[in-house]
């Protein structure tokens, strides 16, 4: 990567330099499906984009919004390159108790046939890296908060997987989050409040990334940006 790509964190710079097409997917148990012709692939049916960034040429992505489920938004997006396996990654916001301004960015794997609640094992390097990353967010802007302590990962309701090793899971994903600075207080709030516990995504709502126009401000910045 160009020291020129490394540079791009804000929406307006990723944006300046980003293709991108809307497209129809279908999200089947185990990836994110495209479908030109041919046999229809059996899953639900999704709007997205395809992504590319003119800086990063021969990578390209393909990013669709998730329903809500309960209090956690998500997105699910799939990264290929010339030179690295294609990886289908779900990112999902959730809620962190007892951390004012704070939620987490939880990334997994779309093939894991668990969902995204309270069950799911947090992943863990060995080293005592996480899966789920803490996201401080203000008005205007959004970074990394602290590690999470033990307890607070206890008190979430996560199982810890210890020393398992998610390779490439994370990667670029630090460094996408400046993207959403412009969205990220509307995301916290959707995902800290007590109205939004009940939902499930079978009831076809999309939550907030679906009313923010999160094809446009959230999901093809932030992939364009870990591109």
């Amino acid at each position: 990567m160009s020291e020129q790509g490394k540079k791009i964190q804000t929406t307006a710079e990723v944006l300046a330099h980003t293709n991108a097409i809307p497209q129809q997917f279908y999200a089947t148990e185990k990836s994110l499906v495209v479908y030109h012709a041919g046999k229809k692939p059996k899953g639900k049916v999704l709007a997205g984009a395809v992504v590319s960034n003119n800086l990063k040429p021969g990578n390209v992505g393909f990013v669709t919004p998730m329903n809500k489920k309960g209090n956690v938004e998500s997105m699910i997006a799939k990264t290929l390159s010339n030179n690295e396996a294609s990886i289908t990654r779900r990112f999902s916001f959730v809620p962190i108790p007892n951390r004012p301004m704070q939620m987490g960015l939880h990334v997994q794997e779309s093939s894991e046939d668990t969902e995204i609640n309270g069950e799911v094992k947090l992943l863990h390097d060995g080293e005592g890296s996480f899966n789920l990353l803490p996201i401080i967010v203000g008005p205007d802007s959004v970074g990394m908060g602290e590690p999470f302590t033990e307890a607070e990962i206890k008190a979430m309701g996560f199982e810890l997987a210890p020393e398992i090793n998610w390779g490439s899971l994370l990667k670029g994903v630090a460094k996408a989050i400046p993207v959403l600075a412009e969205t990220g207080l509307s995301i916290y709030k959707e995902v800290t409040s007590s109205s939004n516990t009940v939902a499930d995504d079978s009831n076809g709502e999309e939550g907030i990334l679906g009313i923010i126009g999160s094809i446009a401000k959230v999901a093809v910045p932030f992939v364009s940006a870990i591109l």
